[in-house]
């Protein structure tokens, strides 16, 4: 009998391989999966038989050469290789209990042999004609998730009144090896790259190219050095200091939520490996090497700035419910895109007590998230405040 193509992987996170024979009626032996059941349902959904390997969008060849084997290749995958197959996945109807979470079934042309893939952990929309998928990490549907830079960008994207779907992605799969990154078609004969990666690039990238408006293309120099340093201040200083409360200070909470997709066994290796790396980053910045006190100091003064800032800024606004901005200007600048999120993602986030508490104790930043919120994210789930 001959034994399947050699599977080539190269991934960290642990897959589990079982080999398992079929019976005729193409019921596994086990009971653990119908498989007679799974292969017509996808023949039945007109897509042809598959041969030979899939490729990742890394290059990792995670297929198997079918029509050669009596065996069938049970495969259990993770977010490492899941979110690989979202092209793939999306042509196929089927799925498990009618959500967006199943079995990928391929099965050879002979009839002798299948690759099972478990998406275990993957939510990709079946069908939709919006050119724009954003990867957020997590598969939150109708809230906001605990990154910063995803809530960004969803408000560059709703500001200009984008549409967009999400999905779960993985960081490996990104052009910058980080969440978020979106996959974008492109205009005409624009050379946008197919996947865009890091929010402030996405954002230029798309300004470029003609998706979004530059909100600061009519500030002055003065004013887009101010919106400039204000992004800094968050997404270079606040962000690092939000990196030790959440990963040394908090780190099960958060080690429970960034990893909760990965069984228990691997998300105590990945969680370790992650501590391990950001203790390295913190000290090489710098933020690391703080005592908890000067690190509290330093907080409490940045939000109190920021806050003194968005005071000033409301006072300008004769509105009661609509927006108000940073700068003090009619509309907002790409500093509110950064500034938004950081807020958000302080009242939202579980591993960050001492932020949600600082945030919720200043009221002019709560109500300046929750106007932007009612306008742009009434869909989403309200801010816990």
């Amino acid at each position: 009998m001959s034994k399947p193509h050699p599977i080539e992987s190269g991934l960290r996170v642990r897959m589990q391989f079982e080999r398992m024979r079929f019976s005729e009626s193409w019921s596994l032996k086990t009971g653990a999966r119908d498989v007679k059941k799974a292969t017509e349902q996808f023949h039945s959904s007109g897509v042809s038989p598959l041969r030979g390997p899939i490729r990742t969008l890394s290059g990792i060849n995670i297929g198997v050469k079918l029509g050669l084997s009596q065996f069938i290749i049970v495969w259990e995958i993770y977010r490492e290789i899941a979110c690989s197959l979202q092209k793939l996945w999306s042509r196929h109807k089927f799925r498990k209990r009618n959500d967006n979470y199943g079995w990928l079934f391929i099965v050879a042309s002979d009839f002798r042999s299948a690759v099972l893939l478990n998406l275990n952990c993957l939510s990709i929309p079946m069908t939709t004609s919006s050119p724009i998928t954003l990867y957020r990490g997590f598969d939150d549907q109708g809230e906001h998730v605990w990154s910063p830079f995803v809530i960004k960008l969803e408000f560059r994207l709703r500001h200009a009144g984008l549409s967009y779907v999400t999905s779960i992605g993985n960081p490996r799969q990104g052009p910058s090896g980080k969440i978020p990154y979106i996959d974008v078609a492109p205009l005409n004969n624009s050379p946008t790259p197919h996947l865009l990666g890091d929010s402030s690039l996405i954002i230029r990238h798309m300004i470029s190219n003609g998706h979004l408006r530059d909100l600061n293309s009519s500030l002055s120099h003065k004013e887009k050095a101010s919106d400039l340093g204000l992004r800094s201040l968050v997404e270079d200083k606040l962000y690092f200091y939000g990196g030790r409360e959440r990963w040394i200070d908090n780190f099960y909470v958060q080690r429970e939520k960034i990893l909760a997709s990965l069984p228990y066994p691997v998300r105590v290796v990945v969680g370790n490996i992650i501590y391990r790396r950001t203790v390295a980053t913190l000290e090489g910045q710098g933020t690391g090497r703080y005592t908890d006190e000067e690190l509290d100091s330093l907080r409490n003064e940045l939000w109190s700035h920021l806050n003194g800032l968005l005071t000033e800024s409301k006072e300008k606004s004769s509105d009661g419910v609509e927006p108000f901005w940073a700068l003090g200007g009619k509309d907002a600048t790409e500093a509110d895109a950064s500034l938004y999120g950081f807020i958000v993602s302080g009242l939202i986030v579980e591993s960050g007590p001492k932020t949600r508490e600082i945030v919720k104790g200043y009221p002019v930043l709560v109500n300046y998230a929750k106007r932007i919120q009612n306008k742009y994210f009434a869909d989403y789930k309200p801010l816990p405040v």
